[in-house]
């Protein structure tokens, strides 16, 4: 699903339309105090701010998030595209599918479900004139048989295009910072419709009202969308560092962000799987237990190029 950063806009009209509002400044009468006392919080800023430089400094993740099923292997492949607005199909190794929350214990259970699917979007066809069709992001356990997922493939109409999700070799992902209990919760439980107002909520209360962070998130909402993540994590530690930490909650502040728009997984990439029925495409063979780990390394080398996929005997 994509990544709730909605909840970058609905933080700017929180911010805006609340009653609170940062500290007004003080104007100088004479030179400070030499022993002026430095808060905790101050105190502690500088390195909670380099703490978030490091962490941010991974970049944002994946656009869209395919949250793995226990114990899921992905193909891993050098390239690819980043993974697109496909409905997610996932394929366990144990030869089940889970579309949404839902398990189908075979390859035609799944397809009556996707039928129904693809009934919705030719109704939506006829009433708002865009040409009916369904594209499927298939998530398939390395170990899948290749036979599988031509027995789903084999069963849909021509309207259904499929593309294969892989992981990038050799890609990590940092430690996460912990999230306090409520806030794991939004991201665990909400609804998507609900998620992205309770986050913002979240991040208005951990703000606390410091000025520069406010005016980060009223920037972020009105940018490109594929700019915010990188902007956001390029500038929020400044924005932090501006009000010294006084006032804000970064035990929420940074796991909320760092879930909404940072790198918490290997990256994902996908291939077209542009498998065709047409006896003029050409063939493409595969040994009689070729698993989606073949599949995957055919593929990619394959690129956008339609070919009919045959098994050996």
């Amino acid at each position: 699903m994509p990544r709730p950063l909605t909840a970058l806009f609905f933080v700017s009209l929180l911010a805006c339309n609340s009653g609170a509002s940062a500290p007004a400044p003080q104007t100088a009468t004479g030179p400070a105090p030499s022993d002026t006392k430095v808060s905790p919080a101050a105190a502690a800023c500088p390195e909670k701010v380099t703490a978030m430089r490091t962490l941010f400094a991974h970049g944002p993740g994946d656009a869209t998030i395919l949250d793995l099923p226990p114990g899921m292997e992905l193909p891993t492949t050098s390239g690819g595209a980043p993974v697109g607005n496909g409905l997610p199909v996932f394929i366990l190794a144990d030869g089940k599918f889970k579309l949404d929350a839902t398990m189908y214990a075979t390859a035609a259970d799944l397809q009556q479900a996707l039928a129904s699917e693809l009934d919705k979007a030719k109704q939506l066809s006829v009433n708002t004139g865009v040409p009916a069709g369904m594209s499927l992001s298939l998530v398939i356990d390395a170990r899948v048989p290749a036979s599988t997922i031509l027995a789903l493939a084999d069963g849909l109409p021509p309207e259904v295009t499929f593309f294969q999700i892989v992981q990038l070799a050799g890609d990590t992902a940092p430690p996460a910072p912990p999230a306090p209990p409520a806030v794991q919760k939004i991201f665990d439980e909400s609804p998507a419709d609900r998620r992205a107002v309770e986050l913002a909520k979240a991040l208005e209360k951990a703000i606390g009202g410091c000025k520069p962070v406010t005016e980060l998130f009223q920037k972020l909402a009105v940018m490109d969308p594929a700019s915010r993540g990188k902007t956001l994590l390029d500038g929020l530690p400044g924005a932090v560092e501006g009000c010294k930490c006084e006032g804000i909650d970064l035990d929420v502040l940074v796991p909320a962000v760092w879930q909404m728009t940072g790198k918490t997984s290997p990256a994902k990439r996908q291939f077209p799987l542009a498998l065709s029925r047409d006896a003029k495409a050409e063939q493409q063979r595969l040994p009689a237990n070729a698993t989606a780990a073949d599949l995957a390394r055919l593929v990619e080398a394959r690129g956008k190029t339609p070919f009919r996929l045959e098994l050996e005997k």
